[in-house]
């Protein structure tokens, strides 16, 4: 009994075996292969596993790739490993790694470094990269850098391959992903990019840009320092737009937190400059200013000292935040909402235009950090930073026409009181004039008598004598 019992233990053990090994068999007649069901996954904390053992070891413990949960956990490197048969040859065949999160930014996007080692047997056949974090020379497809895919082309037909993967993390704090699967080149991509940026990140980054140009090309002609301001603040709006679809954050791989992070954050110490000049504040509230400026300068050093420690010390980053930062961007929208309440309450009238607009964007950024912080979820599926961005661009485009349309009128009134002024003071000095020659004539006509009378008394006086 004891000995049939240890026979079928080594018959399960056996097929168990014989089923690991089994490779996934490619047929080109089928364009798309999902290789998650015969995908292990091995979670590697320690960071200490190699190529090598993860080819050989089957000790370690793994998961199935079509039972692992929707997102991995961040800082983690993992590996996969997946063996595979082609029946024929695959030219133009991808492994793509998919991404199943559609709509966020594009900063979202794509696996930080992926390395694929292709093993027949213990030859290596090749080492191929992909993701983001990799320079574009190395990546082995030239294809949108959120397309994390390696051709499948030197897989020999008919021959078990085993490819084994590491997968890790984006430099933003993502979690790597595999969702593996083989494609052909009928159909190479499994959704179209960015689609939700498809519509409304596109537009606001067309909108954006085209705002900043105008009042940028403002500032040449009339060299009002409003105008130098606000186009600075829509120069970071546009620049956070365009990251957001996926223009220049692909292209610096060792640098794209470190410049998104000072970028999409030099929104707030702008916004708060641009406020000054267009309240006036400086002139108008002295006292109010300092805290203005204050309040700019505070943001402006938390994520300009931010941005060194990243560049110099490499810290962990988990989805695009780190340490304090989006608390100390919370307590400044708090700041930012107080003062805003204070402007509005102004008799003033740019300053409570300015306050009611930076009211509605503090509210917004403090939906924002509280959603980045994952305190709580925005409501209506918005995107807080996004929404208040829009928001501000609408009601300072407006402000910016109303102000110097008040302004204008303010100087015609001016203009006309000095035109009255300068009538007045020449009504005056006609007056004078005509007082003088009055005078003068009455002198005149008083003169002349008096000396006909005078004269002949003047000779009687004399021959009296």
């Amino acid at each position: 009994m004891k000995v049939k019992f240890i026979y079928i233990l080594c018959c399960i053990l056996c097929l168990q075996f014989m089923a690991a090994q089994e490779p996934y068999v490619l047929q080109s007649k089928y364009p798309v292969h999902d290789l998650n069901t015969s995908l292990k996954v091995y979670a590697d904390s320690s960071q200490q596993f190699t190529p090598d053992r993860i080819l050989k070891d089957s000790s370690l413990p793994f998961q199935k790739g079509n039972t692992l949960p929707v997102m991995l956990k961040v800082g983690v490197t993992y590996w996969g490993k997946v063996a595979v048969l082609a029946t024929d040859s695959l030219k133009g065949w991808t492994l793509q790694f998919e991404d199943i999160m559609i709509g966020p930014p594009a900063w979202t996007k794509s696996n930080g470094k992926v390395d694929v080692y292709a093993y027949q047997g213990d030859r290596l056949l090749f080492h191929k990269k992909t993701g983001v974090d990799y320079a574009k020379k190395e990546r082995d497809l030239e294809t949108h850098w959120a397309l994390n895919a390696i051709g499948l082309d030197p897989l020999p037909p008919n021959t078990p391959v085993v490819l084994v993967i590491k997968a890790q993390g984006s430099s933003f704090g993502y979690p790597a992903y595999f969702n593996l699967s083989a494609r052909s080149p009928d159909q190479p991509y499994y959704h179209q990019l960015f689609q939700f940026n498809n519509s409304f990140n596109i537009f606001m980054f067309g909108v954006t840009f085209i705002i900043f140009l105008y009042h940028l090309l403002q500032y040449f002609y009339l060299k009002d320092r409003i105008f130098f301001w606000f186009s600075l603040w829509l120069f970071f709006c546009t620049l956070t737009q365009a990251m957001s679809i996926g223009i220049i954050i692909g292209n610096m791989p060792n640098y794209r937190y470190p410049f998104w992070l000072f970028t999409a954050n030099g929104i707030f110490f702008t916004f708060w400059f641009f406020g000054r000049s267009f309240i006036d504040s400086r002139r108008r509230f002295p006292t109010l200013d300092k805290f203005i400026v204050g309040l700019a300068l505070f943001v402006l050093a938390e994520i300009t000292l931010t941005t060194l420690y990243v560049l110099f010390f490499d810290p962990e980053i988990s989805y695009t935040g780190l340490g304090i930062h989006y608390l100390l961007l919370n307590i400044y929208a708090i700041l930012s909402l107080v003062l805003s309440i204070i402007l509005s309450l102004k008799k003033d009238l740019f300053a409570r235009y300015f306050g009611v607009g930076s009211l509605i964007a503090s509210i917004f950024l403090i939906i924002g950090t509280l959603w980045s912080m994952g305190v709580m979820r925005p409501p209506f599926r918005l995107d807080p930073y996004v929404t208040g961005i829009f928001l501000q661009i609408i009601i300072y485009s407006f402000g910016i026409a109303y102000r110097r349309q008040k302004l204008n009128e303010q100087n015609i009134l001016e203009k006309l009181q000095a035109t009255r002024s300068l009538a007045e003071v020449q009504r005056m000095k006609d007056l004078d004039k005509v007082k003088t020659r009055f005078f003068a004539n009455i002198s005149h006509e008083f003169r002349t008598p008096l000396s006909l009378i005078t004269g002949p008394l003047k000779q009687a006086f004399k021959q009296s004598e």
